[in-house]
């Protein structure tokens, strides 16, 4: 049961992005909703504890029941609904130092019941690559890892894809094209470039051997990656990247694990449930990159600039 029952006299202290006491009325809706009329009291709900990735006082204690609906998720939009839990939950974790420490704790207790669902979603999912990126965010986020703050960047595995990173030397910005073969930079209201020429070096992420976790709600996702790696030939290159992805599974992720890891885990993921050639753009997330500004070289996955 959620920590802050709906009688409590604190809701009203709690603003969410509206009236108090509506939301209240529209989460004791929620606990006692069906499939058929579920959806519009959801739809709701969001709009009161979150703006795109804006939350509001009221948000970590409604987080709970939020969760509870999901068994009255109309079929069709349980995906979408996965992500939505996930989206909050990184705008949760970005909000830690600010949280009210009784309703953080409650909201990290629940995010631990929803991982292993969200992870199960993507080993089940038929959808496309988009879905498929952004469900893996959604349960990085619910990890607490920094990387579900993917929902905030345009790191997609489709089309034009861009993000940036933040130089360790002078803390300029510099932008980058994610292609397949390699990050392209490109100074801000520049054209979108071409790829490169010629496909950058797949590089080795930084790993972590962590205590796996028990149970570990990531073990699915391994054996994905574990079938992939077994029936794939491919580079040496690519194979440690694949390793690396398989150790993140195999452990349980954790929040600590290096961030490099994290992205050839996405890329794993993404290999394992498709054809697999945009997963190298998460393996190139491991690149060596240059600073605009200083021309420094970092790597990319270390600096990205939402950590």
């Amino acid at each position: 049961m959620p920590i802050l029952d709906l009688q409590s006299s604190r809701w009203q202290k709690l603003s969410p992005f509206g009236d108090p006491t509506k939301l209240v009325l529209l989460l004791q809706t929620l606990t006692d909703a069906t499939k058929k009329n579920s959806t519009e009291t959801i739809k709701l709900v969001q709009d009161m504890i979150i703006h795109q990735y804006e939350i509001c006082p009221a948000t970590l204690a409604a987080f709970p029941y939020f969760w509870q609906a999901r068994t009255v998720i109309p079929d069709d939009d349980v995906e979408d609904y996965f992500i939505t839990v996930g989206q909050i939950a990184s705008s949760c974790f970005m909000a830690k130092n600010e949280a009210p420490a009784d309703l953080f704790a409650d909201f990290v207790q629940t995010c631990r019941l929803a991982e292993p669902e969200c992870v199960s979603q993507i080993v089940t999912s038929m959808s496309g690559l988009r879905t498929l990126y952004y469900l893996s965010a959604a349960a990085l986020a619910l990890t607490g890892h920094r990387l579900g703050r993917l929902f905030q960047d345009n790191f997609f595995p489709d089309r034009r894809a861009d993000t940036a990173a933040k130089c360790p030397r002078c803390n300029s910005l510099t932008r980058f094209a994610c292609f397949e073969d390699g990050l392209v930079a490109f100074p801000p209201r520049a054209k979108y470039p071409e790829p490169p020429d010629i496909s950058a070096e797949l590089l080795q992420p930084r790993t972590v051997a962590e205590p796996a976790r028990h149970p570990n709600p990531w073990r699915p996702v391994a054996e994905l990656i574990a079938h992939v790696s077994q029936s794939r030939s491919g580079s040496a290159d690519l194979l440690e990247n694949r390793n690396a992805a398989l150790l993140a599974a195999a452990s349980g992720v954790s929040h600590t694990m290096p961030t490099g890891q994290i992205f050839a885990l996405i890329g794993g993921i993404i290999e394992a449930k498709t054809s697999g050639q945009a997963a190298h753009r998460y393996y190139h997330a491991n690149d060596r990159v240059r600073c605009a500004q200083c021309d420094v070289s970092f790597t990319f996955a270390d600096h990205w600039y939402l950590l």
